[in-house]
């Protein structure tokens, strides 16, 4: 069990953080599609982040900024902190917002980010937690 901590810790942690991350996407998103208000938001403009990576190279992720009326007519712009880097600029965006405070949280109403993509997370993280918890329950 002593020699075999540092493996048990390296993947551990991570699958402990892909679970809970993804259990909480799904609350967060489940509470903003029960609450929130629909509605069609138009990109604006596109941000694009670069993430320096040794062993893969440069990757880039593209998030759109949108720009919709709330129900009293204020015009927001916000950026979306999902994409899946096919946006446009101009092209309309179905997407659900729930206001907090003064800030907005909005989630685009398409189910890869409201439901698949926490959901993947939660069970990729919850399937090596039971590989590891079988692997040190054996042994």
């Amino acid at each position: 069990m002593e020699d075999n901590i540092i493996p048990i810790l390296m993947f551990g942690i991570p699958s402990l953080i892909l679970l809970i991350g993804g259990v909480n996407g799904l609350i967060k998103n489940s509470v903003i599609k029960k609450n929130g208000i629909k509605t069609i938001a138009t990109i604006i403009d596109r941000k694009l982040y670069t993430e320096k990576d040794l062993e893969y190279g440069d990757r880039t992720s593209t998030y759109p900024v949108v720009e919709f009326r709330d129900t009293s007519g204020n015009k927001i712009v916000q950026e979306l902190g999902q994409g899946d880097g096919s946006y446009m600029i101009g092209q309309r965006l179905s997407i659900i917002y729930l206001k907090r405070n003064r800030s907005y949280k909005i989630v685009t109403n398409s189910n890869l980010f409201l439901v698949r993509f926490p959901l993947g997370m939660a069970i990729i993280g919850l399937i090596i937690l039971s590989t590891i918890c079988y692997f040190v329950i054996t042994n």
